[in-house]
Parts: structure tokens; sequence; C-alpha cells
């Protein structure tokens, strides 16, 4: 849903033949910013494995690894999370939509 310029993202998610990432929060396509826009890669319940959470302008985010808005367009999935740290074992899923699991993920 696009509101005011911004693109707001709930319930969004897609995979790969390893990964199932989710994407929330927002994108402010007027002003090139973030607003809470978070990336979760994903465990086969929805529990995030790693997430990061990104505020501020496009080309220098808040919160974020100096190099990863990059690797998100430029590298493979697996150099997006170069860095990050991972989260407890036990949570909350984060997505349960209907992008379903991999069934070659490793994680």
């Amino acid at each position: 849903q696009i509101e005011q310029g911004t693109l707001n993202l709930e319930d969004t998610a897609f995979a790969t033949d390893e990964y199932r990432m989710a994407l929330s929060g927002g994108v402010d396509l007027v002003t090139s910013q973030f607003k809470d826009f978070t990336f979760s890669l994903l465990d086969g319940k929805g529990c995030a494995d790693i997430e990061q959470t990104l505020n501020g302008d496009f080309s220098n985010p808040e919160g974020a690894i100096a190099d990863t808005l990059l690797n998100t367009v430029a590298a493979p999935l697996a150099g997006l999370f170069k860095g990050l740290t991972q989260p407890k074992k036990e949570c909350k899923p984060v997505y349960q939509g209907n992008v379903k699991h991999p069934e070659g993920s490793k994680n």
C-alpha cells in the first residue's frame, strides 16, 4: 500500500531456493527514507533468525552495517546478513503468510 508517497509493507515475504525473508515497515519514495523498515531472515516457523531495522536516508540508514544496503541489491542473499547478530532461539513468529519456507533451506 502506498500512502502519501510512502510504501507501507505488512505481511510481505519472498522466498528463494534456500531462504525466506519477511519485509515490514515503510519506504518513503519521495524523500528516499526508510521508516522502521525491517527485513527478517525466517526459519521454518516464521521466526526471525536474523533481523535488521533501517531508518533514515537510503544512502546512510541508521541501524545498518555500512555495506548492508549495497549488499541487498548487489550481493547474493547470504551476503546481506554479513555481520548481523542472531536473535534468541525462542521467538514469536514475525510472518505467518502464504509464502512457504523453501524445502532446500538450511535454517
